[in-house]
């Protein structure tokens, strides 16, 4: 813990702060840091959370830290195209973030989906799990990812799970 003027920090609603130091052209080190006291002449008591280093920034992107970039995509072994009733499918939510993500939130058709193991629906780091899932699961999944630079969206994915085929 410590106390500091840092004047380009930034502080949002859940008081936490950024703090950039850039000690040569092309790399920067950003701090994540809980802000526990504001004092009115501009000094901040806080707390290093997390500390990223990023190397070898390109000399024209103005910005060392960004919402991240995300993308949604089916689970490798998948083929999304025979999906079935009763199936196990999975997602991955691929978030390219500096600093870290730190939430991950996942759609199915616009609504948020809840972990719910009993229903089937597992959320799990960057992964979405839908066990046995059947034609009330086809539709368009999303996930959205958070750092504190911003949010980012993926792509969307359509599901279409098809009717289990019945032997004769």
């Amino acid at each position: 813990m410590g106390t500091t003027t840092i004047p380009s920090c930034i502080i949002d609603v859940a008081k936490f702060c950024q703090v950039l130091a850039l000690p040569s052209a092309g790399s920067a080190k950003c701090w994540l840091c809980q802000v526990l006291a504001l004092t009115s002449a501009g000094s901040v008591k806080y707390r290093l959370t997390h500390k990223w280093v990023l190397m070898h920034q390109p000399s024209n992107h103005t910005s060392v830290c960004d919402p991240p970039v995300v993308s949604l995509r089916p689970g490798r072994s998948l083929n999304l195209s025979a999906i079935e009733e009763g199936d196990d499918i999975y997602f991955e939510c691929i978030a390219n973030a500096s600093p870290p993500i730190y939430k991950i939130v996942w759609y199915h058709q616009g609504q948020v989906l809840h972990h719910n193991v009993s229903g089937g629906v597992i959320l799990s780091n960057q992964s979405l799990v839908l066990q046995r899932v059947d034609r009330a699961a086809s539709g368009n999944y999303s996930c959205t990812a958070s750092n504190i630079e911003g949010d980012g969206t993926s792509n969307a994915v359509q599901l279409s799970v098809k009717c289990k085929a019945v032997a004769p």
